[in-house]
């Protein structure tokens, strides 16, 4: 399973929340034509970093959950995008 976010609100809105300074950042720095996918990188990184901060789940788990989100970046680089 994979969260995509094609919702440009709903990034920036888990930006906002996360940090302040991130926000900022990309608001201020990141080229225009970029702004809508560093709120969605940073919004995904943020969803996998809380999913490893959670208590639950046994180390064997967390390594699969890694594991997917591996094999789905590299689905990116090479060009496969899932559907939106």
């Amino acid at each position: 399973m994979y969260v995509h976010l094609s919702n440009s609100a709903l990034a920036v809105a888990i930006t906002r929340r996360s940090s302040h300074q991130t926000y900022l950042t990309i608001r201020l720095l990141v080229d225009r034509e970029r702004v809508a996918e560093a709120f969605r990188a940073y919004a995904y990184f943020r969803w996998v970093d809380d999913h490893l901060d959670q208590p639950a789940g046994s180390q064997t788990e967390r390594l699969a959950f890694l594991k997917r989100q591996e094999d789905l970046v590299k689905q990116y680089e090479w060009g496969n995008f899932p559907p939106t």
